[in-house]
């Protein structure tokens, strides 16, 4: 599953490298799953033109699934892609 990481110097991209584990744990948690399976069919599935921005404010950290279109144009104006 080839990922491509937009803008890696953004201290928010640097964090997920981290706390990725307690990621996946509150998510299932807020879905009431004790148990997830990737497949290898999920895997081969995966969708290349999806982008996930993640954004940290008061509040928390926002995951948000966007075109990669989107997320292109928002790691440019953050400054993670060239112009």
């Amino acid at each position: 599953m080839p990922t491509k990481i937009l803008n890696p110097n953004h201290e928010a991209s640097q964090q997920l490298d981290n706390i990725w584990p307690s990621l996946a744990i509150i998510l299932m948690r807020k879905h009431g799953l004790s148990t997830v399976c990737i497949t290898t069919e999920d895997l081969d599935n995966f969708c290349s033109d999806v982008a996930i921005a993640v954004m940290e404010d008061d509040e928390g950290l926002h995951l948000t699934l966007m075109s990669m279109e989107q997320g292109e144009a928002l790691a440019k104006l953050e400054g993670g892609l060239p112009n």
